[in-house]
C-alpha cells in the first residue's frame, strides 16, 4: 500500500528510503518473483484522504517501455491509456522534435507542465509520461498526489541498446541526445535525474523483462496498494 508518513510499504522494508547521496546502481531494493523492485522512495507522501489513486503516471528514462507497458497495463486493468508526449503532440500538431528545434526545451516543458496538470486532474486513466517530466518538483508533486507512480528503469548500455536498434524511433528522434555520442549522454542525463525518479512510489527494473511481464509486475504493485483493494 501506499506510504503513510514515514515510507513505509507492503513488504515492511526498513531501508526503503534511498540517501541524497544514492547512485543509480545503489538503490535499496526487494525482490518479487526474481523481479528486482525499489521500494517507496524518500519524501513520497500521499494525502491520507487518497485511499485509491485516480491514476497511475509511468514516468522513467527514454526507451524505458513506459508506452508499451502503459498500453498493456491499460487493458489489464480496464482503463484508458495516455502517452503524455502524444498527446502534446497532437494539441501542437508538431512532433516533439519539432517543438524542441523550433521553440527550445524551455517552451516545452511549459506545455509539458500544463498538460501534467490536466491528467492529473482525470480520473481511471494508465499514462505514460515524458522521460523529463518527473524531474520538476511540481511536476513531481501533481503526479504523486494524484496517482501511483512507478518508474521504469533501465541501465544505459539497454536504453542505448533499444534507441539504436531502431527499436523506439532511434537516436535522431529522440532531441535531448542531439550534439553528443548517444550513451555518453544517456548516461549524463541518468546521473541528472536518479535523484528525482527516486521518489516514484516503486520502481520496476525492466533489463530483462519483456514488456508483457513488466505490465504484470505493474498490475501486482497496483493490486498490492490500496487501489487494488478499492474497487
Amino acid at each position: 500500500m501506499f506510504c503513510k508518513g514515514r515510507c513505509r510499504n507492503s513488504w515492511s522494508i526498513r531501508r526503503c528510503c534511498p540517501t541524497r547521496g544514492s547512485s543509480w546502481h545503489s538503490r535499496s531494493r526487494t525482490h518479487i518473483s526474481g523481479v528486482a523492485l525499489t521500494p517507496l522512495g524518500s519524501g513520497c507522501t500521499l494525502p491520507k484522504a487518497m485511499s485509491l489513486p485516480n491514476n497511475i503516471f509511468l514516468v522513467g528514462f527514454m526507451a524505458s517501455g513506459k508506452t508499451n507497458v502503459g498500453r498493456i497495463l491499460s487493458r489489464l486493468i480496464g482503463w484508458e491509456f495516455v502517452d503524455a508526449d502524444l498527446e502534446l503532440a497532437k494539441r501542437t500538431g508538431r512532433s516533439i522534435p519539432e517543438i524542441f528545434q523550433e521553440d527550445g526545451e524551455d517552451a516545452f516543458r511549459d506545455l509539458e507542465r500544463s498538460l501534467i496538470k490536466e491528467l492529473a486532474s482525470d480520473s481511471k486513466k494508465v499514462i505514460a509520461m515524458g522521460g523529463g517530466a518527473f524531474v520538476a518538483p511540481d511536476n513531481r508533486e501533481q503526479l504523486l498526489t494524484h496517482g501511483l507512480v512507478l518508474c521504469l528503469r533501465a541501465e544505459p548500455e539497454t536504453i542505448h541498446r533499444r534507441i539504436t536498434e531502431g527499436m523506439l524511433g532511434g537516436a535522431e528522434s529522440r532531441p535531448l541526445l542531439a550534439g553528443t555520442p548517444p550513451l555518453e549522454r544517456i548516461k549524463e542525463l541518468l546521473g541528472e535525474r536518479t535523484e528525482s525518479y527516486a521518489k516514484a512510489h516503486h520502481t520496476i527494473d525492466t533489463d530483462f523483462l519483456t514488456t508483457e511481464q513488466v505490465a504484470q509486475e505493474a498490475l501486482k504493485l497496483f493490486n498490492e496498494s490500496d487501489a487494488g483493494t478499492g474497487g
